[in-house]
């Protein structure tokens, strides 16, 4: 879950898959010797699962042929909420507010300007209102957290 972002193009590229695409690479080209074969694949199944817009936990599961494994589809669901609330749990404002910034990037690469600033503050709005929490520990956090982040 930790290489989920590695390489990340911080707003400049079109869409989520380029940036899962470069973490799937880089996770790799990097020798894990502690991991079995099966673990790794788990691992970039775990990495491409935060690729939005997301698939279906079941469609990550049959691409990666673990059809049926409830470890790794809570394991998705973890890195799911874990992603979210990377952005969206940053209290200190300066911090957020960079993380923003890249959020604002990647839209420009594909809504006009005008479009965007026009719909910003309703887009946030709904962006935070869309996100779907898996896990009852990100749940509860999005209970006491989230209207603030908004």
């Amino acid at each position: 879950m930790s290489c989920h972002d590695a390489g990340h193009c911080n707003g400049l590229q079109r869409d989520d898959r380029h940036n899962v695409d470069i973490a799937l690479v880089l996770f790799n080209s990097r020798s894990i010797p502690k991991l079995t074969l099966s673990q790794a694949h788990a691992c970039r199944a775990i990495i491409d699962s935060t690729c939005t817009p997301y698939l279906s936990i079941e469609a990550i599961l049959e691409k990666y042929h673990f059809v049926g494994n409830k470890d790794l589809e809570y394991l998705i669901k973890v890195a799911r909420d874990v992603d979210h609330m990377g952005i969206i749990g940053i209290k200190d404002e300066a911090l957020r507010e960079r993380a923003l910034v890249g959020l604002m990037r990647e839209y420009l690469q594909k809504t006009p300007k005008d479009v965007l600033l026009n719909n910003i503050e309703q887009g946030t709005r709904d962006f935070f209102s869309s996100i779907n929490f898996y896990t009852n520990y990100a749940k509860d956090w999005a209970s006491d957290n989230l209207e603030d982040m908004k």
